[in-house]
Parts: C-alpha cells; sequence; structure tokens
C-alpha cells in the first residue's frame, strides 16, 4: 500500500522519514494476514548525514504526544515508570530483513520517557532505545555499561535530551521493558521514577553507505506488548 500511515486494529505502522528532505522511488507497506512488509527503494537525500527514517510500528504516544491510533481500554499509555519496574512489562518481537542494499541499519525499539506528557521533548525527559542483535550502526554517545547482555551506550540529542540506548548481545525474541528500566536507573542514577512512558515503537533507522541510493525491505511479523494484558499489535 502506497501510504505513509496504516491504521491497525491498535496502533499505526508509517513510514517515518524522518530526517529525509527528500525521497525519490517507491516507498510502501504491505500488510499481510500476519505481518507487515516495509519496502524502500530509491534515492534518499538526507538533511544530516546521519542514519535517517523509521519505518515502524507504533502504540500509544509519541514524545510529542501525537496519537498511535486506538488503544486498547486496559492498556493505555502513558504508563508510569514506577508502575513498569514494579510490575513486569514485556514486548515480544519477530522480524527479518529481507533486502539492506547499500545501507547501514538498524533494528531498534524507540521508547519516550517524559516528566511532563504535553510538549515536545525537553532536557528533563529521556529517549530510550533498544539496538537488537546484528544492527550494524552505532548508538548516539559513548558505552558507559557493558555486562553479558548488552552495551549501554549514552549521548545528548539535537534537542538536548539525554538518550539512552541498550546495544543487546543476546538474540532472542522478548524485551524485558521492566528489567532494563530497573537496569537504567540502578546504572545512570537518574531520577526517573515519576516519569511515563509514552508508548511503544518498533522499527529500524537505516544510513547510505556510498550513494544516496536506498534498498531496503524488511517484514514485522511478530509485535506483542504484554503489560497486564497481552496484546497483539501484529
Amino acid at each position: 500500500m502506497d501510504c505513509d500511515i496504516l491504521e491497525l486494529k491498535y496502533g499505526i505502522a508509517r513510514i517515518n522519514l524522518w530526517n529525509v528532505e527528500s525521497f525519490d522511488g517507491n516507498k510502501f507497506m504491505k500488510k499481510n494476514k500476519n505481518s507487515i512488509v516495509f519496502n524502500l527503494n530509491g534515492n534518499a537525500k538526507l538533511k544530516d548525514p546521519t542514519v535517517a527514517g523509521f519505518p515502524e510500528l507504533c502504540y500509544g504516544l509519541s514524545g510529542w504526544k501525537e496519537s498511535f491510533g486506538k488503544m486498547h481500554k486496559k492498556l493505555i499509555f502513558p504508563v508510569n515508570i514506577y508502575d513498569i519496574i514494579n510490575n513486569k512489562m514485556e514486548i515480544y518481537i519477530e522480524y527479518k530483513n529481507i533486502i539492506s542494499e547499500n545501507i547501514k541499519y538498524n533494528f531498534a525499539l524507540d521508547l519516550w520517557i517524559k516528566k511532563e506528557i504535553d510538549g515536545p521533548p525537553a532536557n528533563t525527559d529521556y529517549e530510550v532505545m533498544v539496538f537488537m542483535p546484528g544492527s550494524n550502526t552505532l548508538p548516539l554517545g559513548n558505552v558507559i555499561y557493558e555486562n553479558t547482555e548488552f552495551k549501554l551506550y549514552n549521548g545528548i540529542t539535537y534537542n538536548n535530551v539525554n538518550v539512552f540506548t541498550f546495544f543487546m548481545k543476546v538474540p532472542g525474541a522478548i524485551i524485558d521493558i521492566s528489567n532494563l528500566f530497573r537496569s537504567l536507573i540502578d546504572i545512570s542514577k537518574d531520577n526517573i521514577i515519576n516519569h511515563k512512558l509514552m508508548g511503544i515503537e518498533f522499527g529500524s533507522e537505516f544510513m547510505p553507505v556510498t550513494s544516496e541510493n536506498v534498498q531496503f525491505k524488511f517484514e514485522i511479523s511478530k509485535l506483542w506488548l504484554n503489560y497486564k494484558k497481552k496484546l497483539k499489535i501484529i
């Protein structure tokens, strides 16, 4: 389907070509019975020579309080960080890279944690990313901690927001968000207990390697959110 946003029963899929000044070519999503395929084939002129785009599945709200479509009445975002770390929030993910010509890329969760939910992200807020094993772009910032499960990077975004990235080492379909947030609090010593998680985003950033030409096709076949209720997004 040649469109930028696709409404799902819960949440949305979107092309989301951020940091792309222009894209000359084909970009589309195809919803199958049990998956969504994203396909980009064309020339992408970036605004800044870093990673760009984030074709993704989304549920809840963005860091700018943008709605990601319908939410289940028993699983409404934002969710208090205090409640997440004292309960169990897990995300089940299955995906595969089909074509990735002339690009570097990651597959990642993008999670916005805000002190005040209104307005754009501020320097009191946090962006937390979770890079999946096999991603071949490096996160923003420097490594501040490492164990057998992940490397934790920390940097500052263009809008002066603290970003922490867990680069996972061990392949697996289940991401324990509660445990990662507890680790983040222990390692960083940042007080996010009274902040709120705005929503869940999973997709891929890409970066052209030798030219502006991009050929990228990938499929997400499972995105389930388990927090007091198991919710199937795809």
